[in-house]
């Protein structure tokens, strides 16, 4: 959980899943809920005509949760309205990115109405090796060799200088 002086919250990456007719663009209603069934207040996610959860890819939303809120145990999801949806994974991340929390790889077809609850794991540790800091672009750019200070205006030189 990541705290500022207002609230907590939570990033959330849906994953949909990659067959056929996978993705929605229909409301889902999402909710956080703790081991000791504190709850969040339902969230809605995507709208219709928008082009949010589409077969195979992921969309990072985050969800605001109440200050007593302890490690999120379970997700509630539901796709409101008519249609299908393959949700593939949902993976919860604390604001900092210190802890990562996964219901697993579960591809669940989810019908407007119901909805399901999913059990939340924490997520494996994922090392990532040290990147050095990419370089700026213009020193990318420029030969090694180049020395010149860069383009500059006439009016910038002395009166001496000026033809």
């Amino acid at each position: 959980m990541a705290t500022d002086t207002r609230r907590t919250w939570f990033y959330l990456d849906i994953t949909t899943g990659d067959a056929d007719d996978a993705g929605t663009d229909g409301p889902v209603h999402v909710r956080l809920i703790d081991a000791r069934g504190t709850d969040t207040a339902d969230q809605v996610l995507g709208r219709y005509c928008h082009d949010r959860f589409r077969r195979g890819t992921s969309d990072r939303h985050f969800m605001t949760v109440p200050d007593r809120f302890a490690v999120p145990a379970r997700v509630f999801v539901q796709l409101a309205g008519e249609g299908r949806w393959l949700l593939a994974e949902i993976e919860v991340t604390t604001a900092n990115a210190s802890t990562r929390y996964t219901t697993g790889r579960q591809d669940v077809w989810l019908h407007g109405g119901p909805g399901t609850v999913l059990p939340l794991q924490p997520a494996p540790t994922v090392h990532t090796p040290h990147r050095p800091e990419p370089r700026h672009r213009a020193q990318e750019t420029r030969p090694a060799t180049d020395r010149s200070p860069g383009p500059f205006h006439i009016d910038s030189l002395p009166k001496s200088m000026k033809a």
